[in-house]
């Protein structure tokens, strides 16, 4: 193209813009808010915007803060001195200082400070000591000096006196002859609105007209204006006003608009409704906007504007979505959004261009009750052609004649519904209509369509194959996707189908194809049911699959292809849009965009390229535009004019670098040129700081200290964040990091709330930005430095402290536990000593009780002997003695060997033997190695005595006793024949050796008694 004509191009596409934008200025996005969006009443009387950004709203019902999400309520209570002075708000300003002022329709002012979240309720009293309160405050305004002015109903212009209380007035009204008798002076002695001029000059706007007042001297004169006499209803009752250049403009009521020049001094009065009534020409608020136009509200025609040029009034009630009735003021804010407060809502309207307009198709037929959709659209010089579904087929609109006919297509007698899924125009400029049950071509000659030949039927009772769109491959062949019938190729050259399905010739994996594409290579991409993509090749006639995957995520189902030249492919799936390097022979994912990276919705249902090479695409919730050289995603929606919810069908190109995204009844028209400069992010504000629940006012802190500092039970805390974009709040998505706490930024989303708890002691800082890209750090950040003191049992020197304080205790546990120790180990010393001596006096006591028994018995066998058998009697008094004399050696003696234990028990079974001789059986069996072990003297004598002592003895029945070791033990058994009673049984005399042999031995001494035998196994020492 030559230079010239390149020139012209992007001239007339200026042009066609500008035109396109300019047609657009007075289209309005617009938002009703009541009491169902959160406000706290609908009867909105005053309106302001602080330093900050936030819109403060006074209501019947209380003060409202607005920041673009939710409303927060300030409400009068009687159990709080700090609250405002009443609920029915008539009158807002704020002050140098970010105070808000607040008067009442009961009468009263308070000031809320935000710094401390406090209100300040103020006396009304003159400088002569009259009260001033109980009237309607009018009107509030701060000068340039801080000062606050305000009127209060009746009693004209008021000086608030913060220090002292004593506030100066000011009348606009002195004498009382006629209107202004006392029944009269409280409506007429009151002003409206301050103007201000540099030297201190004040322009009032009162019910009386407009007037100079000097603040400094206190002089006030009244402003001539010729034009507001000869009226039966008075024209200059001043109520609104906005500044252009030297003019002052003027809603009044009942005088329209009147323009005063301040420098000349010249009067023009503009008015909408010829009639002069007390209810006609009412202005209740003005706003400037550009070279050309004031926007105005009004009493009795709602919203309009006031075209300068044209000198003429235009109003919108009951169009755009305006309400009809009253509108009782305007706020412009500094986004140029209007904001009106209707007689029975807030009313707010976005006036920006919005870069998506809606184009309405209007239709001769539809087959649905409710609405058609439009699928596809292309425009040349002479046609433009819009695709239908339910409707009337095909829309021919001839640019030429300015005709619109309607082209319907033929359908199958089951399924009769006009449908024409796609218009494609291939290489050589010929238009493709795809029809669900038939392909056409369209003759722009005739303009008619032209049926070429079909592919074979689905089946017969079933034929169509639904037909969804078609594309154009390298060979110059064209290929025809279906829902049922898997692919056709169509050769025009020979009018033949090939077709591709699963159980056709050619196979292919699904019968279900959701979209297809050509490459810049010439190569068909298909993709379908159960997650499948493929390509086209030629050489092997066979389509190749591709995984449809990314990393170790796979997808299951595939709803768009859209090939982009560079070898990209995108690839729509349930995981998200899919970017795959196709230049190689190798295709392989390199991407996938998510609703992480700023795609709306992660199913893509249709792709298209704008002329400078961003992709466009339509998922379930947005439109979304793809940057493939940055990776950006912005996306587009409901705050940019897409208000309809059912957008998906296509995205088509028309002239001028135009797209059209198709939807229900009609398309979205916008040129991707308007979208380049975008706004920036803006700088996040903190609309709530919360310690433990309750809100904590930390402003003034902050600006003291340069640091918030809490304490350390003030260490679970949350922040609420939010851009104050009031048109598009959702537009953003917001970064937060507690350093220290988080490791990095924290990608909240749409998020605008995060809380911490239990944060140790230390110094940090809150950092939180918002970005209209997700992947874009780089905007500005709103920082909250804060200290958290660190509780006492937390720092250095208390722990240290209670190191030293736990070692000492430690140490006195240890010291009073040894002692303790040592005192219960002398205890139980002495303990097992008594009961060690208490044994071996019960054992001695043994002794001592055998030896006299013992001794009458062996003295009464002897004194048998001596008469029968001398010699007998001779040994047997000589073992007695031995006996005896081995009982008084070994009296002080614990323990004796063993041998002269069985040597001493010899001696005393030979005793025992002389008197029972053969009914008393005593048997050895001791391992000679073990008798050099130790065992309590007399042990096996008692033992042998307690036998003898407890069982019968008889010749026919003698008691048998074996003696004998067990590893090492000592055993003594006997055979079990028990008296019924035994005489001499004190039933101690084994007890004791068992008491005593604890003392002696770990081991136990072991007794073991059966029906048939008594055991005790005697552990040796």
């Amino acid at each position: 193209m030559k230079p010239g004509r390149c020139w012209k191009s992007l001239l007339l596409c200026i042009q066609l813009l500008a035109g396109w934008v300019h047609a657009q200025d007075r289209v309005f996005e617009v938002n009703q808010y009541d009491e169902r969006q959160g406000l706290s009443s609908r009867l909105v009387h005053c309106m302001i915007q602080d330093k900050k950004g936030f819109l403060w709203l006074g209501t019947s019902d209380g003060l409202n803060r607005y920041d673009g999400h939710g409303f927060i309520t300030f409400r009068s209570s009687a159990d709080n001195p700090k609250s405002m002075a009443g609920n029915y708000i008539t009158a807002l300003a704020e002050d140098l200082n970010g105070n808000i002022w607040v008067g009442f329709y009961t009468g009263g002012i308070s000031c809320y400070n935000p710094v401390r979240g406090q209100f300040t309720n103020y006396e009304m009293t003159d400088v002569q000591g009259r009260d001033l309160s109980g009237e309607e405050v009018k009107m509030l305004y701060i000068d340039r000096q801080n000062t606050v002015w305000t009127s209060i109903k009746g009693e004209g212009l008021i000086r608030l006196d913060q220090a002292g209380g004593k506030h100066r007035q000011y009348n606009i009204v002195e004498t009382a002859t006629g209107i202004n008798q006392p029944e009269y002076r409280k409506a007429f002695n009151i002003v409206y609105r301050v103007y201000e001029q540099p030297g201190g000059r004040f322009y009032l706007l009162t019910h009386t007209g407009l007037y100079l007042f000097n603040k400094t001297s206190g002089n006030l004169n009244a402003i001539p204006d010729p034009d507001a006499s000869g009226h039966l209803v008075p024209q200059n009752l001043f109520i609104s006003y906005t500044v252009e250049d030297d003019v002052l403009w003027l809603g009044s009521w009942a005088g329209g608009l009147a323009a005063f020049n301040i420098k000349t001094g010249g009067w023009k009065r503009y008015r909408f409704d010829p009639r002069i009534l007390p209810t006609t020409n009412i202005i209740s608020g003005i706003h400037h906007s550009g070279s050309d136009t004031l926007w105005l509200t009004s009493i009795d025609r709602g919203f309009g504007y006031f075209d300068k040029k044209k000198e003429e009034f235009v109003f919108l009630a009951g169009k755009q979505g305006f309400p009809t009735g009253s509108y009782n003021g305007l706020l412009a804010d500094r986004e140029n959004n209007l904001w009106l407060n209707t007689e029975n809502m807030l009313v707010a309207a976005f006036r920006q261009s919005k870069p998506f307009t809606f184009v309405p198709v209007n239709v001769k037929k539809r087959d649905h009750s409710v609405f058609h959709s439009i699928t596809s659209i292309i425009e040349d010089d002479h046609f433009k052609l819009t695709a239908t579904l339910w409707a009337d087929g095909l829309q021919v609109h001839n640019k030429k004649t300015g005709v619109t006919k309607a082209l319907g297509v033929d359908t199958h007698m089951d399924e009769p519904l006009q449908r024409v899924n796609n218009i494609w125009k291939d290489k050589s400029g010929t238009v493709w209509v795809i029809s669900r049950d038939v392909i056409y071509t369209f003759d722009p000659v005739r303009e008619t369509l032209v049926k070429i030949p079909q592919p074979p039927a689905w089946t017969a009772e079933k034929p169509s194959n639904f037909f969804l769109s078609i594309r154009q491959d390298k060979a110059n062949t064209f290929w025809i996707a279906t829902a049922r019938n898997g692919l056709f190729r169509y050769d025009p050259r020979n009018a033949k189908y090939t077709h591709y399905a699963p159980s056709a010739t050619r196979p292919i994996a699904t019968r279900l194809i959701s979209a297809i594409d050509t490459d810049e290579y010439g190569t068909l991409w298909v993709a379908g049911k159960n997650g499948y993509l493929a390509f086209y090749d030629q050489k092997q006639d066979a389509f190749l699959p591709v995984p449809v995957a990314y990393k170790d995520r796979k997808a299951k189902s595939v709803s768009s292809v859209f090939c982009q030249p560079g070898g990209r492919l995108y690839v729509g799936t349930e995981l998200g849009l899919l970017l795959y390097d196709i230049s190689k022979s190798e295709k392989r994912p390199v991407s996938l965009y998510t609703g992480s990276d700023g795609l709306k919705g992660d199913i893509v249902s249709s792709m298209q390229s704008d002329r400078s090479g961003k992709v466009w695409c339509i998922t379930q919730t947005a439109l979304c535009r793809i940057d493939p050289l940055t990776h950006r995603i912005s996306s587009y929606g409901l705050s940019d004019g897409i208000t309809k919810p059912d957008i998906g069908y296509g995205i088509s190109h028309l002239p001028g670098g135009f797209l059209a995204v198709t939807a229900n009844n009609g398309y979205y028209q916008f040129h991707p040129f308007t979208l380049l400069g975008q706004k920036a992010a803006k700088v996040p504000v903190i609309t709530s700081f919360k310690v433990y629940g309750q809100e904590y006012y930390y402003q003034k802190e902050l600006s003291r200290n340069g640091f918030v500092r809490l304490e350390p039970d003030e260490n679970s805390f949350s922040f609420e964040f939010s851009v104050l974009d009031y048109k598009t709040p959702d537009a953003y998505q917001y970064f937060y990091k507690l350093e220290d706490i988080d490791a990095d930024w924290v990608r909240a989303g749409s998020r605008r709330y995060v809380g911490y708890t239990n944060i140790p002691g230390g110094r940090y800082n809150f950092r939180v930005k918002a970005a209209i890209h997700p992947d874009d750090l780089t905007q500005a950040e709103l920082t909250i430095p804060f200290y958290v003191e660190t509780a006492f049992y937390n720092t250095w020197w208390f722990r240290i402290a209670v190191m030293i304080f736990l070692a000492g205790l430690g140490f006195l546990y240890y010291q009073n536990q040894i002692r303790s120790k040592s005192r219960i180990y002398g205890l139980q010393s002495r303990a097992a000593t008594l009961e060690k001596e208490k044994a071996m006096i019960m054992y001695e006591s043994l002794k001592q009780q055998l030896n006299p028994h013992f001794l009458f018995n062996s003295l009464t066998s002897l004194g048998s002997l001596i008469w029968i058998d001398q010699k007998l009697a001779t040994r047997f008094l000589e073992s007695l003695g031995k006996m005896y004399r081995y009982i008084l050696q070994n009296r002080d003696t614990e323990l004796v060997p063993l041998e002269d234990e069985i040597r001493f028990v010899q001696m005393y079974i030979d005793l025992q033997q002389t008197r029972f001789e053969q009914s008393l059986l005593v048997t050895f069996d001791v391992d000679q190695q073990l008798l050099n072990l130790k065992i309590v003297p007399v042990t096996l004598q008692n033992l042998i005595e307690n036998a003898i002592k407890h069982n019968i003895i008889t010749i026919e029945d003698p008691l048998k006793i074996c003696i004998y070791t067990q590893q090492t033990w000592l055993v003594v058994e006997n055979n079990l024949q028990k008296k019924n009673f035994v005489q001499t049984s004190n039933r101690q005399g084994l007890a004791s050796l068992v008491s005593l042999y604890r003392y002696l031995s770990q081991r136990p001494v072991e007794i073991e008694e059966t029906p048939n035998a008594f055991k005790v196994k005697i552990p040796l020492i």
